[in-house]
């Protein structure tokens, strides 16, 4: 039986089919209030389906994600993430052996990390749910703790323009021109994986097959030196969202945050994704570690 649960979505304002919706961030400082023309609602009783009762039926190419049985043997700890003296060969090995998962998993050509905001080495900043986020080249570690009383909001990373463009920017030359042979293609993969078991704030993720085109709004992500093309869903009731119940460090989850296949949503968005609050407030806040890749595929 599904779990009930609340979730904002942008609300269909005609204002959106004359501007676009946008979110200004870090203007005109760092630490400024985010400006934005979006406007959500609040939509109860959404099913919430238990993953772990069809597991075999997610697969990036149907679902949009699918999770992994894969223990890891680099498991990294919160305190070698967090401590900027050191873990760097820690991480890299977490990192490379992450990679390898994802590769054998889509049997893929070759699989790349793809850096996140800063060139090389840690950082931490706030994210903009409010929730510290550390950074360490293409992984990211963000603590989540949510309870009863807040509201899960659905976001995706790109629209279809917006992934192709930061695909792009971080594929060499040569990588290119194996694309444009039309002998392989290239998908964008986050891989992401608890470090603890997952009793608060578990990923939330929908079939991508659920979603149409018209369900969804390309929005600008401005930031303070680049414009981002993101996306935001309208409710609908036909889409399908599940979880993975206590999740643990063993089970890796792959999703699909873009593809090159035009036309239909399931093949031009990743899977949308939220967060679960818990009834539990003294549960442990969530600690997970996100991988993004890219993916070169044969055709």
């Amino acid at each position: 039986m599904a779990t009930q649960v609340t979730m904002n979505f942008l609300q269909e304002l005609h204002r959106y089919q004359e501007e676009q919706p946008y979110e200004i961030f870090g203007y005109p400082n760092p630490d400024s209030p985010i400006i934005s023309n979006c406007e959500f609602k609040a939509v109860d009783g959404i099913p919430l389906h238990n993953a772990r009762e069809e597991m075999e039926k997610f697969t990036l190419d149907s679902t949009g994600f699918m999770f992994l049985n894969s223990p890891s043997k680099e498991l990294l700890t919160a305190q070698a993430i967090e401590d900027a003296s050191g873990g760097e060969d820690a991480i890299n090995a977490f990192v490379q052996e992450t990679i390898g998962f994802v590769k054998e998993a889509l049997h893929a050509t070759q699989v790349k990390e793809w850096p996140n905001e800063v060139k090389s080495g840690r950082y931490q900043k706030d994210s903009e749910d409010g929730t510290s986020l550390c950074v360490f080249d293409s992984l990211r570690y963000a603590p989540c703790s949510l309870n009863v009383n807040e509201i899960l909001i659905t976001a995706t990373d790109f629209s279809y323009k917006g992934g192709r463009d930061r695909m792009e920017m971080h594929l060499l030359p040569e990588e290119l021109q194996l694309l444009q042979s039309g002998k392989y293609r290239a998908i964008l993969v986050n891989a992401w994986r608890p470090l603890i078991k997952v009793e608060n704030a578990p990923l939330v993720l929908c079939d991508r097959r659920s979603v149409k085109n018209e369900d969804i709004v390309e929005a600008d992500k401005v930031l303070p030196d680049k414009v981002e093309r993101g996306a935001f869903v309208f409710y609908r009731s036909e889409h399908q969202w599940y979880y993975l119940p206590d999740q643990t460090p063993d089970e890796l989850t792959l999703f699909t945050v873009w593809s090159p296949q035009n036309g239909h949503t399931s093949s031009a968005y990743q899977s949308l994704i939220a967060n679960l609050p818990t009834e539990d407030l003294n549960s442990p806040r969530r600690e997970s570690v996100e991988l993004r890749t890219i993916v070169l595929l044969p055709v």
